[in-house]
């Protein structure tokens, strides 16, 4: 094809089906033949498209004489110099199907998305104003204005960044990052530049100001952990030498989720084993676990438990002396020795109880109980069996309530086995030997009054005198006195069936003790009534001193057949007498004047 020319030659298309724009000849390096379908000349550089066979992109330098060529390789694009397919062609650059950039690599043989090589080192340079700012190399890694004294560097076997005229981290061969400092303690060391200051600190993600938590520095070398919460309140401290506090949420040591501890459980402490808390102070002075109501004076020390180790002026009984307080005062003291305090800080016995009134020790029970034991009081040889005991039963004297009880008293023979002995029951009747006594004392087995021959042998009976042994046997003492007129005195009531005879007898014993010999005597008397329907007999047994004697009162009818006669005793003016009466057996001695069976008793109280 002919050459084909605009005005000026600005536009030749040439035989060899090459198209100048701006230039009339080509002007390459190599072959004088063009190879070029399209060729673009300026006052600069050209822009060539090669001949699609090729698949590439041409651009030739006039002033340097330079060929620059980009084409496409199998999904890839490379940027070279020289002709393509001469051997004056230099790959410089790579782009990778997989987005990865070689840079004179003319070979992979590394895997990064970012792969360079050059023979002084250097593989990225930073200009600013044709001054050099900074550049990436295999030595030296970034410089900041120009010269190394402002330089972070990746030299042979460490990384090392600075700024400011100093290094400021390192990266050692071994891995280990250094932060402030080059000695190496630990896979991340940070040494900080001043105190009082952070040595590091972590921000949270939704603020640049509002910290997560961090290392800090503080005065007299002072290390300290905080962690703080969105408005850098602070909430946990960790000091090396001060104070340290958690202050909001729990605490939980073996467990993931102490909240679900009783209370909250603002420390919970669990283990599938054993788990302790120790506190050791030094052997002079003592330790502590304090409840306070307030940050002053007695208020910050209202509950506790204080643990002294040494011993004080007392002596050794006191060595690991333990104290429980509540309102500022010890309450319950624990001593080396074993000894129990409540409301002594000096027991002198295993169990010591004090107080400013009379002491109480109280035992109950949480809910009612009607029936079987309310508790015992319990001693033990250095076995498990039981020696001595008080036990606190229900009543069973009447219906069983939630408060009548019957306090038992258990002994152990030597040899035997645990008995009771003794027991007072809840209505007031005591029983030895007897576990249901019916009278205010029953004794199984004798009894024993005071000594001999002295004032502690004196004894005072009330009431009447019973013989067991004796079936009905029953006794009572009087004092009868008359003043200037002669006094009539009730003794005895007793009841007769006048159709249905049976024996009554009423033995009257009087001594007379004034004014006179002759009352100074004393007289036995038999007093009988019912033998023959309502007749009634008087026997003296003997009367030295003419003593009166007892009378029969007329019969009373109660019903039926029932009468009743009262025994009467008048002692003469100003005569006293001790009149006994004995129901030897034939009658059965009542409590009930007004009664309507036969053959009873009736003894009339003092009077």
């Amino acid at each position: 094809m002919a050459n084909l020319s605009n005005i000026n030659n600005k536009f030749i298309v040439t035989s060899e089906t090459e198209a100048l724009i701006g230039a009339t000849s080509w002007a390459g390096v190599g072959s004088g033949t063009l190879a070029a379908g399209l060729v673009i000349s300026g006052n600069t550089s050209q822009f060539i498209l090669d001949n699609p066979n090729y698949n590439h992109f041409t651009m030739y330098s006039a002033s340097d004489s330079n060929i620059y060529n980009i084409f496409g390789s199998s999904g890839n694009y490379l940027i070279g110099t020289g002709n393509k397919d001469t051997s004056s062609w230099s790959e410089k650059m790579r782009i990778g199907s997989d987005g990865t950039v070689d840079i004179n690599l003319n070979q992979r043989i590394l895997d990064g998305f970012l792969n360079m090589n050059k023979s002084d080192g250097t593989y990225i340079k930073f200009d600013y104003n044709n001054a050099v700012r900074g550049y990436i190399g295999s030595e030296r890694q970034l410089f900041s204005g120009g010269s190394e004294a402002n330089m972070g560097y990746l030299a042979t076997g460490d990384s090392v960044f600075g700024a400011g005229g100093a290094e400021r981290m390192r990266i050692d061969s071994s891995g280990n990052v250094l932060i402030g400092t080059a000695i190496d303690a630990g896979k991340v060391t940070i040494q900080n530049d001043t105190a009082n200051a952070y040595a590091l600190r972590v921000l949270r993600s939704t603020s640049t100001t509002q910290g997560l938590g961090g290392f800090y520095e503080g005065a007299s070398n002072e290390g300290i952990l905080y962690l703080v919460d969105g408005s850098n309140g602070l909430n946990a401290k960790l000091s090396s030498s001060g104070d340290s506090y958690f202050n909001g949420g729990n605490v939980g040591i073996g467990t993931t989720s102490p909240s679900s501890y009783t209370y909250g459980s603002n420390l919970a402490i669990v283990d599938t084993g054993s788990v302790g808390i120790t506190i050791q102070s030094n052997t002079t002075g003592a330790s502590a676990i304090q409840f306070a109501d307030g940050v002053s004076g007695a208020a910050q020390y209202r509950g506790g438990i204080d643990y002294y180790h040494s011993a004080n002026s007392s002596g050794a009984a006191y060595y690991s002396r333990m104290d429980f307080r509540t309102n500022g005062a010890a309450r319950i003291t624990i001593l080396g020795n074993g000894n129990v305090g409540i409301g002594t800080t000096g027991p002198v016995v295993n169990l010591q109880v004090q107080a400013a009134g009379s002491p109480t020790i109280a035992m109950s029970t949480e809910g009612p109980i009607t029936s079987g034991t309310r508790g015992d009081l319990a001693w033990y040889n250095n076995s498990t069996s039981t020696v001595a005991n008080i036990r606190a039963d229900t009543d069973t004297s009447a219906a069983a309530d939630t408060v009548g009880t019957d306090l038992a008293f258990f002994t152990r023979a030597i040899g035997g086995s645990l008995t009771q002995k003794m027991v007072i029951k809840g209505g007031g009747n005591v029983g030895i030997g007897y576990t249901s006594p019916s009278k205010a004392l029953s004794v199984n087995g004798g009894m024993y009054v005071g000594g001999n021959n002295t004032d502690a042998g004196a004894t005072g009976i009330y009431g009447d005198i019973r013989r067991p042994q004796a079936v009905n046997y029953c006794e009572r003492i009087w004092n009868r006195n008359s003043a200037a007129t002669p006094s009539l005195y009730y003794v005895a009531r007793q009841w007769h069936d006048s159709i249905n005879w049976a024996a009554g007898h009423i033995n009257v014993i009087v001594w007379g003790v004034a004014p006179t010999l002759s009352t100074l005597f004393k007289g036995d008397f038999s007093c009988g009534y019912g033998y023959a329907g309502n007749s009634v007999h008087i026997s003296t047994n003997f009367n030295p001193g003419n003593l009166t004697a007892p009378v029969w009162q007329a019969p009373v009818l109660v019903s039926g057949n029932i009468y009743y006669r009262d025994l009467t005793i008048t002692p003469p003016s100003y005569n006293r007498y001790i009149v006994q009466v004995i129901n030897p057996g034939n009658l059965v001695q009542t409590y009930d004047i007004n009664n309507t069976g036969q053959n009873k008793v009736y003894f009339y109280p003092q009077g």
